[in-house]
């Protein structure tokens, strides 16, 4: 109940029935999930698309290509409920290793880089990496506006 003074001998007294509250925010939860899992999908598969880009600039012929970037693009996917939903959309750095003195490497370098050494100097398009970097700068605006679009979806 809502209880407004108009004046000072009048009120308006409005009777909100909870239960219809109840069933909006559901509602809202509802189209929040949906749009927060869209979002998801769709910012996985850009991020994809954008790291898979970072191979098509030519190899230097320095070192063979391993494809571990290509491959390292991980999402957690939808979790959470009611007012917090989650999803994370990232570049799995474990399990990855560019252990030097490589064969693959020419010449050889007496250094070890770790793989998050290696993905950050491959996005920035440093240390002689062949590739086209910027890859994870666009994938962060492509899962924006994936979320963006799919809000507006679902709460146009």
């Amino acid at each position: 109940m809502v209880l407004l003074k108009v004046r000072k001998d009048q009120f308006l007294i409005w009777v909100v029935d909870m239960g219809a509250l109840d069933s909006i925010r559901q509602k809202i939860q509802q189209e929040a999930m949906a749009a927060i899992t869209e979002a998801e999908s769709k910012g996985k598969i850009a991020t994809e698309n954008n790291v898979h880009s970072f191979y098509s600039s030519a190899g230097t012929g320095r070192y063979k290509r391993t494809g571990q970037l290509g491959d390292s693009t991980r999402s957690t996917g939808v979790s959470g409920g009611g007012n917090h939903y989650t999803a994370r959309i990232y570049l799995d750095v474990a399990g990855v290793s560019y252990k030097v003195p490589n064969p693959a490497f020419s010449p050889p370098y007496a250094s070890y880089f770790s793989a998050q050494d290696v993905f950050n100097a491959a996005e920035a398009g440093g240390a002689h990496i062949a590739g086209k970097p910027g890859f994870w700068a666009k994938s962060e605006h492509d899962i924006e506006q994936a979320l963006i679009e799919a809000c507006s979806r679902h709460f146009s």
